[in-house]
């Protein structure tokens, strides 16, 4: 957390107090942040445990494998929004260029012949983004303006993938990891989208439409891992993946693996204006959004439940919940601003700038200065402090104090 000090801590705690930050994001053992003062991007952990393994993820030169303090990100690129994944970190220029580093083993950095870099590297094909979502072994964005492109899409709002494309996370209507890509390739449909999120070998995105204050209404593609994509199912053995099957329908065994190779819409009674995703590996996931519409402000998640990180009260189990959930806190709101899911928690930050956290509290990662092991209620976190934004990280979180902007983390 910035420091010497490898204890875990079970309430927010400052970490370097002389910076202001504008955006934090939590990866696996390892965050990054844009100073709000200066606009320097720094990064600091720990790389993985085992040497065959090491990811210089940090972006920081050659001999960056890991720092308690912040170590400036190299080249002096000024990102206005950053995505971290297990072992590879991406950003986006205020000139919309897109630059990623750390590893490339899925080709999840949008470049070829490069096995990792400790340096951001520029995402090959010079298109321009507004923002870009990473995770653990593929990358998606969202195209600035895709006017010319592939398959003759025109607009803005297009969503394009690179890395690996196993349970097809890339979108692009081929089968498994035959359709790994160094490239970026464009999602298959030309779908519009105003903003993404990727886990685990899945992405959604929300709709993109004319109307800023419209509602919008979520698709997603790839690993239906946890019941991410609800029960709107796709089965490998279909003649085609795109079309909705049931467990026996077209020859699919009950036992079959499900997945979408091109986005679907998914809970089509819902619209959202923000979403957030995490994963536990590859055997769970889940998904919470804030909600558009008559539901205005409140939140839900749908997925997995093991620690009841959906937050909906209901019992801490290996159980797949196919619609959204509306979460439950205490004590009760139901308006919230923010939402960040990790790998088994979530928190989220209400209209009055009160952070609450729910799910596994192992570590101390939901910050409510409590010894329970995990709660199926957002509690709020320690502090009484107001706050403008949260990552949930792995086995950590961290947010940015609203008044000064200052980094807080534990876990």
């Amino acid at each position: 957390m910035g420091s010497e000090d490898y204890e875990l801590v079970a309430e927010p705690t400052a970490v370097m107090p002389s910076r202001s930050f504008r955006q934090l994001v939590a990866g696996d053992q390892h965050l990054c942040g844009i100073d709000a003062a200066t606009g320097e991007t720094v990064c600091w952990g720990c790389v993985l445990a085992r040497p065959a393994r090491f990811v210089k993820r940090l972006g920081a030169g050659a001999e960056a494998y890991a720092s308690e303090k912040p170590l400036a990100v190299a080249g002096g690129h000024n990102f206005t929004q950053l995505s971290i994944g297990s072992h590879h970190a991406c950003g986006v220029t205020a000139e919309k260029a897109t630059f990623c580093w750390g590893s490339n083993r899925d080709f999840q950095l949008g470049v070829s012949n490069v096995g990792q870099s400790n340096v951001p590297l520029p995402v090959d094909g010079g298109l321009l983004f507004e923002s870009i979502s990473a995770d653990d072994t593929h990358t998606c964005g969202v195209l600035l303006n895709a006017s010319g492109v592939c398959f003759g899409l025109t607009g803005d709002g297009a969503a394009w993938c690179a890395g690996s494309n196993w349970m097809g996370g890339l979108g692009n209507d081929l089968e498994s990891s035959t359709g790994d890509s160094a490239e970026l390739v464009a999602v298959h449909g030309g779908l519009q989208v105003s903003s993404l999120v990727s886990g685990n070998d899945f992405t959604c995105g929300l709709l993109r439409s004319d109307n800023a204050t419209a509602n919008q209404t979520v698709y997603c593609w790839g690993d239906n891992v946890g019941g991410v994509m609800g029960d709107y199912r796709r089965c490998v053995n279909s003649s085609d993946p795109g079309l909705p099957t049931g467990d026996a329908a077209n020859g699919c065994p009950v036992a079959a693996d499900y997945r979408a190779l091109h986005p679907v819409p998914v809970f089509p009674d819902f619209q959202f204006s923000l979403l957030s995703a995490g994963e536990q590996g590859t055997i769970a996931a889940q998904v919470c959004g804030i909600a558009a519409g008559t539901r205005q402000g409140q939140l839900y998640c749908w997925g997995s439940n093991s620690y009841g990180q959906l937050a909906a009260g209901l019992e801490a189990e290996d159980v797949y919940y196919l619609e959204p959930q509306l979460a439950q806190s205490e004590p009760p709101t139901n308006r919230f601003t923010s939402v960040s899911v990790g790998a088994q928690h979530v928190c989220a930050i209400a209209v009055d700038g009160t952070l609450f956290c729910a799910g596994n509290n192992e570590d101390g990662r939901l910050g409510i200065q409590d010894s329970l092991n995990f709660s199926t209620k957002l509690l709020p976190v320690a502090g009484g402090r107001t706050w403008a934004a949260v990552n949930a990280g792995n086995v950590h979180t961290c947010a940015i104090d609203a008044e000064t902007r200052a980094a807080y983390c534990w876990g």
